[in-house]
């Protein structure tokens, strides 16, 4: 029992500390395009998003003229986003794989592999994983109702090779509407929409239960965000979760030693133990 006794009180009384960690990300880009002309931007909540409350921000290195990003995602592995160059068809788009943020911001790629592409006047307009499946989004020119849809993936090879897992048209938006990114947070899916010709308050965060409320474009809840400089998009949106929610492995540690010391307790017979809760546990004597 006193053995019992000290495991919990040293499992309570070890600290841990937890801090947070910016966790929605997002790309911009600006017009012309060319080096240079991408920025990442942090924020710690849905709420610093919706406010452009950043709390960090950092330059990408770009990509060449005519290059832009369509969407990037974490996938609890690593980071991947995929650019789309002009003027669009089969064969336009890659997709990029970075290990660490750091690397993503550095474009410090750890594989790239080029995807089939998309027929002509059609691009996508954000990707995610949400612990299941890769899904992406695509929009087809002049816009308006009936032109967006969603895709599917059971793994990222896939996506690669546009093997499909399912496939559904979505409501699509209104004309002079577009979609710039895509997330799933854990909980609910997120999509920004940006409306032309750009500029401030152009921008709504959408935000979904389900991916079945996405494809219908049934929102749980919606927000206007400022937006953006004119001739500044967002080029894709992500969700990445605080990896110090997850016990720290000291923490972990602890724990352990507390199991091998209750696993150690049931091995005497013969007594039992109630320790307050309801829960009674069979000890025996040696």
């Amino acid at each position: 029992m006193k053995r019992l006794l000290f495991v919990v009180g040293a499992l309570l009384a070890f600290p841990h500390t937890s801090y947070a960690v910016p966790q929605f990300h997002f790309v911009t880009e600006s017009d012309p395009g060319g080096l240079n002309n991408m920025n990442l931007f942090s924020f710690d909540s849905r709420t610093d998003l919706i406010n452009f409350n950043t709390a960090s921000s950092a330059p990408l290195p770009g990509l060449a003229p005519a290059v832009s990003m369509s969407g990037m995602t974490y996938d609890g592995n690593q980071y991947h986003f995929v650019t789309e160059s002009d003027p669009g068809g089969l064969n336009n788009m890659n997709l990029f794989s970075f290990n660490s943020l750091n690397d993503l911001i550095n474009f410090n790629t750890a594989s790239s592999a080029p995807l089939p592409g998309l027929a002509p006047a059609v691009s996508m307009s954000g990707m995610t994983y949400d612990g299941s499946r890769y899904h992406f989004i695509t929009e087809s020119d002049p816009g308006g109702l009936n032109n967006v849809n969603l895709f599917s993936f059971d793994s990222l090879t896939d996506l690669i090779n546009f093997n499909t897992a399912s496939s559904a048209p979505m409501s699509g938006l209104a004309s002079g509407v577009s979609i710039s990114g895509l997330t799933f947070d854990g909980s609910q899916y997120h999509i920004v929409t940006e409306s032309d010709p750009g500029g401030l308050n152009n921008m709504n965060l959408l935000s979904f239960d389900s991916l079945t409320d996405l494809i219908n474009l049934s929102p749980a809840n919606s927000a206007p965000m400022p937006g953006l400089a004119p001739a500044v998009s967002m080029s894709g949106l992500m969700f990445v979760p605080d990896p110090l929610q997850v016990p720290e492995p000291a923490t972990a540690a602890f724990f352990a030693v507390g199991l091998a010391g209750m696993m150690s307790l049931r091995r005497r017979k013969g007594k039992t133990a109630n320790f307050g809760v309801g829960t009674r546990i069979g000890l025996s004597e040696s």
